[in-house]
C-alpha cells in the first residue's frame, strides 16, 4: 500500500489504493462508483495520518519539540489517479541546532556585546567561555563545544553560533538534521508506513460497510 522513497528535495511516501480497488469493486458491484469512493476516502485518511504522525514518530527518536519541527508547514499531499493514490512529500532545510535539546537554553552572549566584539576584535573578552552542549537524538551523548555560544539575533531568532575561524570576525550558525533526514531514520520510517497501512486497510473496510449499509449492495 505504501512505499517510501527519496525525492530531489525531501522524503516522500506513495499511498496507492490500487490493490484494494478490485476487492471494493467486487463487494460494491451493485453501486456505481462505490468502490472508487471507498478507496478514495481510505487514501485520504491514510495520507492525513502519515502527516499527523510524522512529528510524533520523529520526537520518539529525536530531542526536538513539535513546534521546533514545524512539520505542518513542511508536508505536501498531492492526490493522483482521481484520488486513488496520494504522494506525501516531506521537505525542509536543516533545522537550527538550538531547536534541539541544548544547554544553556538562554543566550550566553547578548547582542550588544556580540556586535561590539566582532567590530573591535575583542572576542576573547566577551566570549563567556561556558561550554554549550547539544543533544540531537534521545539517549545519545550530547556534543559539547567550548567555542560555541548561544545568542539571540535582532530578528528574535535564538541560535548556537561560533566563529568561522580564529582570524575572522564572521560567525556561523550550527544546524542539526532536516525533517527528511530524520524521517529517513529506519525506525521512524517503518512506524509511519506500518501505521498508515493499518489506517488505510481499516478505512477501506469501514467505507465498504458504510456504503453497503446506507445504499445497499452485495456482500460476500
Amino acid at each position: 500500500m505504501s512505499v517510501t522513497r527519496k525525492t530531489g528535495t525531501g522524503l516522500g511516501a506513495v499511498i496507492d489504493g490500487g490493490d484494494a480497488i478490485e476487492r471494493a469493486r467486487l463487494l460494491l458491484s451493485g453501486i456505481p462508483g462505490g468502490a472508487e469512493k471507498a478507496v478514495k476516502a481510505a487514501v485520504s485518511r491514510a495520507a492525513s495520518n502519515l502527516k499527523a504522525n510524522s512529528s510524533r514518530e520523529v520526537r520518539k527518536e529525536y530531542a526536538i519539540s513539535h513546534k521546533g519541527l514545524s512539520t505542518d508547514k513542511n508536508v505536501r499531499i498531492t492526490a493522483y489517479g482521481g484520488g486513488l493514490g496520494a504522494d506525501v512529500v516531506f521537505r525542509g532545510m536543516k533545522i537550527p541546532l538550538a531547536k534541539f535539546s541544548i544547554s544553556p537554553k538562554v543566550p550566553t552572549l547578548d547582542k550588544t556585546k556580540l556586535i561590539s566584539a566582532l567590530i573591535n576584535g575583542a572576542w576573547k573578552k566577551v566570549h563567556p567561555g561556558k561550554p554549550v552542549k547539544a543533544s540531537i537524538k534521545i539517549g545519545a551523548p550530547g556534543v559539547t563545544s567550548k567555542r560555541a555560544f548561544v545568542a539571540r539575533m535582532s530578528s528574535g531568532h535564538l541560535g548556537i553560533f561560533d566563529r568561522k575561524d580564529r582570524k575572522s570576525a564572521a560567525i556561523t550558525e550550527r544546524f542539526g538534521p532536516s525533517i527528511p533526514e530524520m524521517l529517513s531514520n529506519e525506525d521512524v520510517r517503518n512506524h509511519l508506513v506500518i501505521e498508515a497501512g493499518r489506517v488505510f486497510e481499516n478505512r477501506v473496510e469501514h467505507e465498504i460497510t458504510r456504503i453497503l449499509t446506507t445504499q445497499g449492495g452485495r456482500s460476500l
